[in-house]
């Protein structure tokens, strides 16, 4: 009678997934869920994972934007230390290299 009225009392916050609707299908509906139902999901796993993390899916070109947001930050900072020093020749490089991107 117990764990009837606490699968049903379980619910995610985030998106109503309920711990029947995990049990049933053994699928998760949000990110959420995976602190909700951690203890079911150790249980499924044998408790063996450890710490379990949420990690989604990355849209298109997510990955190459980053780089792209990692290499500005790296021309910018150059930029900063070109005009410090009054290297007017790198400054040039560097704003023609952040055109670029």
């Amino acid at each position: 009678m117990k764990r009837r009225t606490r699968e049903k009392d379980c619910t995610c916050p985030g998106c109503g997934y309920t711990r029947r609707e995990f049990r049933d299908n053994r699928l998760l509906g949000c990110p959420r869920c995976y602190a909700v139902f951690a203890d079911a999901l150790l249980g499924e796993v044998g408790g063996e994972a450890g710490r379990i993390i949420h990690r989604g899916k990355f849209p298109p070109g997510y990955r190459r934007a980053e780089e792209r947001v990692g290499e500005m930050r790296r021309l910018e900072g150059g930029m900063r230390s070109a005009v410090r020093d009054e290297k007017v020749e790198d400054v040039r490089d560097l704003a023609r290299r952040m055109d670029v991107l």
